[in-house]
């Protein structure tokens, strides 16, 4: 997919992580990271870059590892599985865990609420703004 590993950039772009091509092609991570199932050898193997070389590059460029950059992604995109019904099993097979117990401890971790506690807030506050008692 990439050209030569030194001649692709990271950056963000409004908000947006995006790994630029020596073409100026951009290509947002976020995207990418969903289908590597946010793995970062997988992620490397589709950009054709080493993962040595893309922890540097995304270090230098953005301050943080991709590892975290990931972590996050994926947290992010757990918040609209859950409030879209999914058990919490579907959501953490969907994004790529091994093991559910693995992703309740992450999400916990990551915004110091259970999945399930989150999802019975956030349908609480649907039925506040509609007017309706839960």
């Amino acid at each position: 997919m990439a050209g030569k590993a030194k001649d692709s950039k990271i950056i963000q772009l409004d908000g947006v992580v995006c790994y630029t091509l020596p073409s100026g092609s951009r290509i947002p991570l976020s995207g990418l990271a969903k289908k590597c199932g946010y793995r970062i050898d997988k992620l490397c193997s589709m950009l054709g870059v080493s993962p040595r070389h893309f922890r540097r590059q995304f270090d230098s460029s953005l301050g943080i590892c991709p590892k975290k950059y990931l972590k996050s992604e994926r947290m992010v995109s757990a918040r609209p599985l859950l409030r879209g019904g999914l058990s919490i099993k579907e959501v953490s097979q969907q994004l790529g865990f091994n093991a559910q117990k693995d992703f309740y401890r992450e999400f916990r971790e990551y915004y110091k609420i259970a999945p399930t506690d989150f999802r019975s807030q956030e349908s609480e506050r649907v039925f506040d703004q509609l007017g309706w008692s839960s």
